[in-house]
């Protein structure tokens, strides 16, 4: 049984804010439906702004070492139910992409999800294996990803490490 403590909330509420304030942006996400929710999502990036790192380790995400690509941090909450934050570092990435956030979305299956959502994008890994992702190309939709993972916490296919 897993506790929920105030400081678990607190980042459950904050999640929630990154969240809302991407439909604010996107409003197409509704049709995502559950899926854009904060046990739906798997991951967010986002640019290194407003003290974002900061307000992270505010509410107990704690940066972890996990294949990523360079020029990225990837901030873990403890209670490994909430989603995990990249942040793009300032000296690396265009204002336009510091102001960026990509959610990704989790599947069970990229295939079908693909098919669902018609979608055609280059397929990031192999469907099936323990990491795969394509962004989702449905009505501009091109700061959402779908990720298929198993049982692999990177944020690359391996092979491409």
């Amino acid at each position: 049984m897993t506790t929920t403590t105030t400081e678990d909330q607190t980042a459950h509420l904050f999640i929630k804010s990154i969240l809302n304030d991407f439909r604010k942006r996107y409003p197409q996400v509704e049709q995502l439906g559950d899926c854009f929710s904060v046990l739906g999502v798997d991951y967010i990036e986002m640019g290194n702004i407003n003290d974002i790192v900061v307000r992270l380790e505010s509410v107990g995400y704690q940066e972890q070492n996990l294949p990523v690509s360079e020029n990225r941090k990837v901030f873990v909450h403890p209670n490994n139910q909430l989603p995990r934050i990249l942040v793009r570092q300032k000296d690396y990435d265009s204002f336009y992409a510091q102001n960026m956030i990509r959610i990704a979305i989790k599947c069970d299956s990229l295939i079908a999800a693909r098919e669902k959502w018609k979608c055609k994008t280059l397929i990031k890994g192999v469907p099936g294996g323990p990491y795969a992702s394509c962004f989702l190309n449905v009505t501009d939709m091109s700061n959402v990803i779908l990720v298929e993972r198993h049982d692999y916490q990177g944020f690359m296919p391996p092979d491409k490490l």
